[in-house]
């Protein structure tokens, strides 16, 4: 089954492929047509708080299959 997804996150998706790619704030403020760098910083900043989320969410999970592995918890 295809989920759909809203049209930002086609934005979202290239800006943070832009972003962790090294492009500069003022590359990606042109790509995504946005008149003041603030409102890139903005929406980029965001981007770190999900990315933080995801990877202490993927540790954690990670570290459950391996304690569960040794028998530690079930």
């Amino acid at each position: 089954m295809i989920k759909k997804r809203p049209p930002y996150f086609a934005r979202h998706t290239f800006s943070t492929v832009l972003k962790y790619s090294g492009a500069s704030t003022e590359y990606i403020q042109e790509t995504l047509v946005y008149s003041d760098v603030k409102t890139t910083e903005s929406y980029l900043d965001s981007f770190g708080k999900d990315a933080k989320r995801e990877f202490a969410h993927r540790l954690s999970s990670f570290k459950n299959e391996e304690m569960a592995k040794e028998g530690f918890i079930e």
